[in-house]
């Protein structure tokens, strides 16, 4: 949802600089200043699962992981993401992450359009970025990108024992931990 104002802002800078001010959560994509709207309970579950792991996983390298509020700087756009890990060390006071190394995004009807495209092609042009998934809520899926050799490898996980594999992370998730307590909505309707 595109917010309307008299005086949008029109750089990342003047809209980093006016959405801290503000009491909602927005993005800025192509210009556009977008309000963000609320989840779901499964939504919630699989960030804190998704953020909990990554925690576990990461910290002892000195990394961390983030869930739902800092905002991402790429490609001249300013983005949050659901879930994104950084080994750089990060200030009290940041509210934007600048070297992610894993970027998540859980899949929703009005998000997934944007997640997919726009939102992937500005996440590539990350030069640390190892990692970039796609989480679905409604089912049991993660699209798994992998940076290697310049290029992106993908991988569709389906099953309770396939892993979300980041060998430059040292990262082995199984889904069932990552959809622990989430009850897609394809298994809840039949």
């Amino acid at each position: 949802m595109s917010a309307r104002f008299e005086d949008p802002p029109k750089t990342v800078a003047a809209f980093l600089d006016w959405e801290r001010r503000q009491a909602d959560r927005h993005e800025f994509i192509g210009g556009e200043v977008r309000l963000m709207t609320g989840g779901t309970a499964s939504h919630s579950r699989l960030v804190r699962n998704l953020g909990n792991r990554l925690n576990d996983t990461l910290g002892p390298r000195g990394c961390e992981a983030f869930a739902d509020s800092l905002k991402v700087v790429a490609a001249g756009q300013v983005h949050y993401s659901d879930v994104v890990a950084t080994c750089e060390p990060v200030p009290g006071d940041a509210d934007v992450i600048g070297s992610p190394v894993l970027i998540a995004e859980v899949l929703s009807p009005s998000t997934a359009k944007l997640d997919t495209g726009r939102k992937w092609e500005n996440y590539q042009t990350l030069p640390g970025l190892a990692a970039y998934l796609l989480v679905a809520q409604d089912r049991m899926r993660v699209e798994l990108y992998t940076r290697h050799d310049g290029g992106w490898l993908y991988r569709a996980l389906l099953r309770p024992e396939d892993r979300v594999e980041v060998p430059a992370l040292g990262l082995s998730l199984p889904l069932a931990a990552l959809y622990d307590r989430v009850i897609p909505t394809e298994t809840a309707s039949t």
